[in-house]
């Protein structure tokens, strides 16, 4: 039994070895791909045009090297260089590629003052102290009755009342309100909700009063997605439910 454990674990080392030798090449590649995502978290990053241009341009630089490389040994480093620095700007590149305020139809480089955004609500509500919160897609933006197709996400504060609480998601709605840059962090301590944010891809956000919204009576949400959010919010009730009687329970214990 023993010999035959020693050879199990011999040819599992093996095995491990050979996998760890194939998924090399693929991890290296990787790692310098990743960093590039990880650095645009940090603020180390360049204009999306400039990350693909250096992506590009040392991709070129590689390849020419790769060709001359059999002839000009001494050129190894710079192999690893050029392909390093080539995905590195490759992740950031992916990042600001994915960037909504980089496309040329973002909500807020077509909208002027006084202009009306069209938005369809994308997730249910969650109530604040004072308002209602959601999210929304800004589906076009209405400029002087002329309506223009627009892209971006924004979060949406409201009224508490019993007639906002009937909002839902997929409801399309007409704002009026001006929309404002989520605020960075005051303190250096305090959570940088905005670029918490901004990992979803939300850089605004609006506080419509009463008479600044309007449902426009459609719906377009996707039934499945609305059955899912649905559900969430019964469940969420239900373990809100059982919190609230087994906190009473252990009191009258």
């Amino acid at each position: 039994n023993g010999l035959v454990f020693n050879a199990g674990m011999q040819y599992a080392a093996k095995l491990n070895k050979k996998m760890t030798l194939r998924l090399a090449p693929f991890l290296k590649l990787l790692l310098p791909f990743s960093l590039g995502i990880v650095s645009t978290f940090f603020g180390y990053n360049v204009f999306l045009f400039y990350s693909v241009l250096l992506s590009v341009c040392y991709l070129v630089f590689y390849l020419i090297l790769t060709l001359w490389f059999k002839r000009i040994r001494k050129y190894k480093s710079l192999l690893g260089i050029a392909l390093f620095a080539s995905l590195f700007f490759a992740g950031q590149a992916n990042i600001n590629i994915n960037n909504l305020t980089n496309k040329y139809d973002y909500f807020d480089k077509l909208r002027a003052k006084n202009d009306v955004l069209l938005l369809r609500i994308t997730d249910a509500l969650t109530a604040k102290q004072h308002k209602y919160k959601t999210l929304a897609d800004v589906k076009a933006v209405i400029h002087n009755g002329k309506t223009v197709p627009a892209s971006g996400k924004i979060l949406v504060f409201v009224d508490k009342s019993i007639e906002n609480s009937s909002l839902k998601y997929g409801d399309e709605l007409l704002c009026a309100s001006e929309p404002m840059a989520i605020p960075g962090p005051k303190n250096p301590e305090e959570f940088d909700y905005k670029k918490y944010m901004a990992l979803a891809n939300v850089y605004h956000q609006v506080f419509p009063e009463k008479d600044e919204w309007k449902l426009t009576g459609k719906n377009t949400g996707y039934a499945v997605k609305s059955y899912i959010i649905n559900l969430r919010a019964k469940l969420s009730g239900y373990f809100e439910e059982m919190l609230a009687n087994s906190k009473k329970y252990w009191r009258w214990k």
